[in-house]
């Protein structure tokens, strides 16, 4: 259901509520929905609300507590106004006044420098021997310092091995068979009966799981089953089905 959609029918509901001259507290009792609730749905705080199946019912539950008709007034409140009509400015077709390219700089030429003379070939290999001696007294005089500086090698030092600790078995901890842990692994509500009390609807988020005791059974309905983890002792079952099996879910004790 629409977000949109839902802040209408919310607002109607409150409109026509207050011509009864009715409070929530009141709506509430007859429907048996939480004054929360029917504040968030009269205010529009669609996501503080629950799954869209539950919304769909708290709105039908409401209607008929007011005489009214849930079908009808989904259609009213689906009714779109039209739109109202906008102007465009029309665009400015003055082009009297065109912007002018800039005119390319002049390019300077360079002048060239004179070349040298190139050398002859006697100068050429004569330079040549010249390098090649110098190089190779430097090659000489630098291999026989570095021999007499040279440390002589040195036999690597033994390592000492260090023991290997044993293999230790982890000890498990020891498992309550009335503990039981519902997570989920993202927001959803859910609504859980122990040892046959109802509990308040819960909204489920992903790092704050629900602890609780149980003595005979467990019931919890999702709105989503497809993220819901439940755990009774050393039993878990997640997820508790697709997205689609809404239904209700028990779970006993084993001694």
């Amino acid at each position: 259901m629409e977000q949109v959609l839902i802040q209408r029918i919310g607002a109607r509901l409150r409109q026509e509520r207050e011509q009864q001259g009715l409070s929530l507290e009141q709506v509430a009792t007859t429907t048996r929905i939480s004054r929360t609730h029917l504040n968030n749905l009269e205010q529009g705080e669609v996501a503080c609300l629950p799954e869209p199946i539950y919304v769909q019912g708290f709105i039908n539950r409401y209607a008929r507590c007011l005489n009214l008709d849930p079908g009808r007034l989904r259609q009213e409140a689906s009714r779109t106004p039209e739109p109202t009509p906008t102007t465009t400015p029309e665009p400015n077709t003055n082009t009297s006044q065109s912007p002018q390219a800039p005119e390319p700089s002049p390019v300077q030429a360079t002048a060239s420098s004179p070349s040298r003379p190139a050398p002859t070939l006697h100068q050429a290999w004569l330079k040549g021997a010249i390098a090649a001696v110098a190089l190779a007294g430097i090659g000489v005089a630098g291999w026989q310092q570095l021999s007499q500086h040279r440390p002589a090698p040195q036999a690597p030092a033994a390592t000492a091995v260090k023991p290997v600790p044993a293999a230790t078995t982890p000890v498990k901890p020891a498992v309550n068979p009335n503990q039981a842990e519902i997570r989920s692994s993202g927001p959803a509500w859910v609504a859980i009966v122990v040892d046959g009390q109802d509990l308040p609807d819960r909204l489920l988020q992903p790092d704050q799981p629900l602890k609780l005791t149980v003595k005979q059974t467990l019931r919890v309905r999702p709105g989503r089953p497809d993220l819901v983890t439940v755990q009774l002792g050393d039993r878990r079952q997640a997820p508790l089905g697709d997205i689609t099996a809404i239904r209700w879910y028990e779970f006993a004790v084993q001694p």
